[in-house]
């Protein structure tokens, strides 16, 4: 390793994304940790829901991995997360009589996830290559995927090539409330044609990472992502309806380009990370992801402190989401008629506030504490949506999501 990316390393030691182009390299020690994970959805408003305000979604997820070095080139790990659901969704936005929108929300219900996944990794000196592979599944939905990556280090370890490609195949088979094809195509004409439907998507990426010098680093990057299958919400419905209230393309293209910089500052011991992101996709939306972070690390000086190499590290972040609609999004107006969506309706359609043009902020701060070979970190974060943030002051979405997340977790090195 040169000079140079040595300085880098240990300049940039505790701050992520940076080390991992300064080196390719077998880790060293086995790592095995645990994440709690408790997400909680404001309630929807009682002014625009039906029956009034509804408990939105609270999850709570539990998170377990282990990565071992094997041999002197070699590392493998697994990862599994249980995941508990409970609340009530919305099913579909209309306006109602007096042109006010209004959201209909679903029933309260309660879902299980379990996820799988293992991965191998193998390490020359100057470059690696992984594949990955698991599956997922719940009550109504089973997805199975798999991908393989790699990086490259040139020009003397300065510059990072990385690519990949993945691949995922997803099972869907809606809960029913109703006996019979008849009785089920009548009251959930939704959950009716999603029955036995699946979803392929592929996807592929490159990347780059450059050393500007010991403390910078920049990174760019593309991927191009397709889905083909049945890609509607069978759960957004409308009962007596002749057909589902939500029917989208059955295929979709994403494209997304990335960048970002890492800044390592000597003085305060800490470093700026910036990243942007904008994707467009076959559907008509574009959008943008801006965020900033502060990594500042603080290591106290007192003997106890230092002989037990405990050290901080406090983590603000901001973040910033806009979006244009799709092309097919639109709020059917039971005004007019009810139900909106017939037989007839030739057309596409969805009322889903995620297919909406707006905006969303969110701020979070995280705190990591290093004691001998453990980490503890603990963070939280604050979400809101809104129409106007991404610059629509003509509609209402009242639909869209605003949640609380707090996340824990304990590693271990050995």
């Amino acid at each position: 390793m040169s000079a140079v990316m040595k300085n880098l390393a240990r300049s940039a030691l505790a701050v992520p994304g940076m080390v991992s182009v300064a080196q390719a390299a077998a880790p060293a020690e086995a790592e095995t940790g645990y994440r709690f994970t408790y997400y909680s959805e404001d309630d929807s408003p009682a002014s625009r829901s039906d029956g009034g305000a509804q408990e939105r979604y609270k999850i709570q997820v539990h998170q377990f991995y282990l990565m071992m070095p094997f041999g002197d080139h070699m590392s493998w790990d697994i990862e599994t997360s249980f995941e508990s659901m409970s609340g009530a969704s919305p099913a579909y936005t209309y306006k109602d009589d007096e042109d006010v929108t209004r959201v209909y929300m679903s029933g309260a219900s309660t879902e299980r996830r379990f996820d799988l996944y293992g991965s191998g990794r193998y390490y020359w000196s100057e470059a690696e290559a992984g594949a990955t592979a698991g599956f997922s599944t719940e009550r109504d939905y089973t997805a199975f995927f798999a991908g393989t990556d790699g990086s490259i280090q040139l020009n003397e370890q300065m510059t990072t090539i990385s690519g990949g490609l993945s691949a995922g195949y997803d099972i869907l088979n809606p809960t029913q409330d109703f006996s019979g094809d008849q009785q089920q195509q009548a009251n959930t004409p939704g959950r009716f044609a999603a029955k036995g439907e699946s979803i392929w998507q592929v996807s592929a990426y490159e990347g780059v990472g450059q050393v500007i010098d010991m403390n910078t680093v920049v990174q760019a990057g593309i991927s191009v992502t397709h889905k083909n299958g049945y890609l509607s919400d069978p759960y957004r419905e409308y009962a007596g309806a002749e057909v589902p209230y939500d029917i989208r393309p059955d295929n979709r293209t994403l494209l997304t380009l990335s960048g970002g910089a890492r800044r390592y500052f000597p003085g305060p011991d800490a470093a700026l990370h910036a990243d942007v992101r904008f994707l467009v996709d076959t559907w008509d939306i574009f959008s943008s992801t801006w965020e900033v972070a502060w990594y500042q690390n603080y290591a106290p000086n007192w003997n106890w402190f230092v002989d037990n190499a405990i050290d901080f590290q406090l983590v603000p972040k901001l973040r910033y989401y806009q979006q244009t609609e799709a092309y097919f999004y639109e709020i059917p107006d039971h005004g007019v008629a009810d139900p909106y969506y017939t037989a007839d309706t030739t057309t596409y359609y969805s009322s889903d506030p995620r297919l909406s043009k707006y905006g969303a902020l969110s701020i979070g701060l995280s705190l990591k504490t290093d004691f001998r070979q453990f980490s503890w970190t603990i963070g939280g974060e604050r979400y809101a949506a809104n129409p106007a943030y991404g610059f629509n002051g003509d509609e209402e979405t009242p639909g869209l999501v605003s949640f609380w997340r707090l996340t824990t977790g304990l590693d271990y090195r050995f």
